[in-house]
């Protein structure tokens, strides 16, 4: 199973765009995780000392860093380094929420809610074996549709609002299949057992 039933990959990167990369997947991951952390840091910056640390068109930074991952999927795995793939992934999600997203409510319960769902991928596989159902991964968009739908909604101005929906919805789906889950998964107790 490995690292990859930890990436969260989505509908997109499971595709592995283009023709294959004679280089390192991890080569092209590390500054693709830093081109969307550069805009999340200027903004914690920002908040944290009150200093003006902008950094022009956030979303073209998130944008090329999100394609620049996709492109890594292409490159070749490194097996003794392939744990780091998807902390770096997270990273970059995490990071672009934190550059796009207006400072909220919503924001807040969107970063739960993904980490949630990133506490679910590891959970899973630690604990029972199994990874996370890939229709349920997919339906959440992977981290690619998740971390370009954050862009797409800092473009068009309409985050708050579509935000406030999509954090709903996807809470419900993840609370319940893990409910779901949870009850398939519940000892059943044996009808040979004597009652204590």
């Amino acid at each position: 199973m490995g690292a990859a039933a930890l990436r969260g990959d989505g509908p997109l990167a499971t595709r592995r765009l283009g023709p294959w990369l004679p280089v390192p997947e991890l080569s092209l991951l590390l500054p693709a995780a830093a081109l969307v952390a550069a805009p999340a840091l200027a903004v914690v910056l920002t908040a944290a000392l009150e200093v003006d640390a902008a950094v022009p068109a956030p979303a073209v930074w998130v944008l090329a860093g999100a394609l620049l991952a996709l492109l890594a999927r292409t490159g070749r795995a490194v097996p003794r380094l392939d744990w780091l793939a998807p902390s770096l992934l997270r990273a970059l999600e995490y990071a672009a929420a934190i550059a796009l997203l207006p400072a909220g409510v919503w924001t807040y319960l969107w970063l739960a809610t993904v980490a949630y769902h990133h506490y679910d991928l590891v959970y899973r596989v630690r604990t029972r074996g199994t990874p996370t159902p890939a229709w349920l991964v997919r339906s959440l968009g992977g981290w690619e549709g998740r971390t370009l739908l954050v862009a797409v909604l800092a473009v068009t101005g309409a985050a708050e609002p579509v935000l406030a929906g999509l954090v709903v919805v996807l809470a419900a789906v993840l609370t319940g299949e893990t409910l779901l889950d949870l009850r398939r998964s519940a000892p059943h107790p044996d009808p040979t057992d004597p009652e204590p």
